[in-house]
């Protein structure tokens, strides 16, 4: 191992220590944090705690200490709200999408390529680290943390391996010498990046933890609600499935063939982006499709004060629709898959495997080229 090579390769390993000692302390403060205020406005009553060695529920107010038992705290509605509405603060899921994202200052692909992958990572720990301090936490919301702490682990495990095992044709992550001044012009899109992640994360996560949790305290149709719910986690992990596996088997393709190898087998021989594909089954399945069922079921229970707490999470699920249009459209339709399809075309167009693979593959939602769309942006799926 050469001389820069051994420190890039320290250099990143620094990386990922730093990476590491943030998501542990997301984990363990990021509790403290998220209870210390109540940002919504909620009664005092829903600042709850457990006593977990009798199983009884303690209301956290100072000088009024309220508890309740469980079966007495299942059996009253207003109880049900206390229990299944999380207090929630801004800070610790801004800055579990933010730190992350801060990588870009020391390269701008890492901005969406480690930082995307982190601030998932980040923010299901965090989701999950908060669901252990609830009084009830649904399986709903349990899982749906595990999505995005599957989804961001994987992708920066991923970038890691194959930046350490490819050369740069293959990974795309050139290094350059920087001033200061010239990391600090990056601002904008460290923010912007990490914006849409907090939109990714914490909007559809704190509908989930506020909705869901309901479902384990009422029977009524409970069944068909959680086979339902349990359907789009299903289908959200199957998509994140999809594009681990098209992530894998395109640098594993590349790295024995060489970079400008097309990649026609495998999934991609019936799915031309896999990983745009499966990225998009998965934000849908998270950010749109569980935030708006969980709305439904929470508008069709009995409870007028169940329908007024679904009503007050509407701006979270419009937050939460806004961050899917936005990495869907904007980024994996638009800018990712038509982009990589243009310098395929560019690159193969005439071919026979290219003109047989066209015909007989998908190329998964896409919007139309536009004549300036550049490459692929992901530099985890970089053709």
């Amino acid at each position: 191992m050469t001389n820069s090579r051994r420190v890039d390769f320290l250099s990143r390993i620094i990386a990922c220590t730093r990476f590491i000692l943030c998501a542990l302390l997301i984990w363990n403060f990021g509790p403290t944090l998220a209870f210390t205020t109540n940002p919504l406005n909620m009664p005092q009553q829903l600042l709850l705690q457990k006593d977990y060695s009798t199983g009884n529920i303690q209301r956290a107010t100072a000088g009024n200490k309220l508890i309740l038992s469980p079966n007495l705290a299942k059996s009253s509605t207003s109880s049900v709200l206390s229990l299944a509405l999380l207090p929630f603060q801004l800070e610790p899921f801004a800055l579990a999408a933010f730190l992350p994202t801060c990588l870009g200052f020391w390269r701008t692909g890492y901005a969406v390529s480690y930082g995307y992958g982190g601030a998932m990572l980040a923010s299901g720990l965090l989701q999950l680290s908060l669901l252990r301090h609830t009084v009830v936490s649904s399986n709903t919301a349990v899982a749906h943390a595990a999505l995005y702490i599957f989804y961001g682990l994987r992708l920066c495990l991923f970038l890691l391996n194959r930046e350490l095992s490819s050369p740069v044709s293959v990974h795309q992550m050139k290094r350059r010498d920087a001033s200061l001044k010239t990391r600090l012009k990056r601002f904008p899109v460290v923010i912007g990046s990490s914006v849409l992640f907090f939109f990714l994360a914490a909007a559809p996560m704190r509908v989930s933890s506020g909705l869901s949790g309901f479902s384990t305290l009422v029977t009524t149709s409970s069944a068909t609600k959680a086979l339902t719910l349990n359907s789009i986690l299903a289908l959200g992990f199957g998509g994140f499935l999809l594009a681990a596996v098209g992530d894998w088997y395109k640098a594993r393709i590349k790295l024995r063939d060489g970079a400008d190898t097309l990649v026609t087998s495998g999934p991609f021989r019936y799915f031309r982006h896999p990983n745009y594909t499966g990225e998009i089954i998965g934000w849908t399945a998270s950010c749109l499709l569980l935030p708006v069922l969980e709305l439904v079921f929470g508008l069709l229970t009995n409870s007028s004060s169940w329908i007024n707490t679904s009503k007050r999470l509407i701006p979270w699920i419009l937050v939460s629709g806004l961050g899917w249009f936005g990495i869907c459209f904007g980024v994996l339709a638009g800018e990712a898959t038509a982009g990589l399809e243009k310098i395929q075309k560019e690159k193969y167009g005439g071919t026979p495997e290219y003109e047989h693979w066209m015909k007989t593959s998908w190329s998964g939602p896409m919007l139309s080229p536009r004549s300036n769309t550049p490459a692929a942006t992901d530099p985890a799926a970089t053709q």
